[in-house]
C-alpha cells in the first residue's frame, strides 16, 4: 500500500498521529532534534504541519479527513486522488534517523538566542536574534525600533554570525 501525506493544523502533528494510530492507520511523523540549540529544546516535527499515512485494504480516507487537527489530505489538482509517496522515499527518510528515531539538524553555527547580521534581502544590514531553526532556514527577531519586533524567516545564506 502506498503512503500519502496530510496537512495538520499548526503544532497538531503528534496529536493527529496518535489519533490515526488509535484508529488503526499506519502513519509516520519524522521528528528532528536541533544539534546546536542553546535552549535544549526537545524534538520537533521535521516537516511542520505534515505527516505521512497509509490506507490499508478495508480502510477509507474519510475518517482521516474528519480527524480533529487534520486540515486536508495532500492532493495533486483540486479534486484528484491523494498524492502518492513511494515506499522508497519513506524508507530513505527513516534511514537518516538516529537509533533513537530522530533526524539531527546539522550544526549551522547559529545558536538560538544569539545575534546575527542579516546580509541579504530587504533587512540587509540589520542585526537580529535567532529564535528558531529549521533544516534550511531560520526564524529571527528583528529588535530594531523601526521594525517593532518583527519576526522574519531567512535562508542561512542571508545571515552571518555577529563578530565572525
Amino acid at each position: 500500500m502506498p503512503w500519502h501525506c496530510l496537512r495538520t493544523k499548526t503544532k497538531r502533528e503528534l496529536e493527529v498521529s496518535h489519533a490515526l494510530s488509535r484508529m488503526g492507520y499506519e502513519n509516520y511523523c519524522p521528528m528532528a532534534v536541533d544539534s546546536d540549540s542553546a535552549l535544549g529544546e526537545g524534538p520537533s516535527c521535521l516537516f511542520p504541519r505534515y505527516l505521512f499515512f497509509r490506507v490499508l485494504e478495508g480502510q477509507q480516507f474519510y475518517p482521516i479527513e474528519k480527524t480533529p487537527g487534520v486540515v486536508k489530505i495532500v492532493r495533486f489538482g483540486h479534486e484528484s486522488d491523494p498524492a502518492i509517496i513511494n515506499d522508497e522515499e519513506i524508507a530513505a527518510l527513516k534511514s537518516f534517523e538516529t537509533p533513537a528515531g530522530f533526524h539531527e539538524l546539522p550544526d549551522t553555527g547559529f545558536e538560538i538566542g544569539k545575534e546575527v547580521l542579516i546580509t541579504g534581502g530587504l533587512a540587509a544590514g540589520y542585526t537580529a536574534v535567532v529564535r528558531a531553526r529549521k533544516a534550511d532556514r531560520m526564524i529571527v527577531f528583528l529588535n530594531q525600533a523601526i521594525f517593532k519586533k518583527v519576526e522574519l524567516e531567512l535562508d542561512y545564506s542571508d545571515v552571518e554570525p555577529v563578530g565572525g
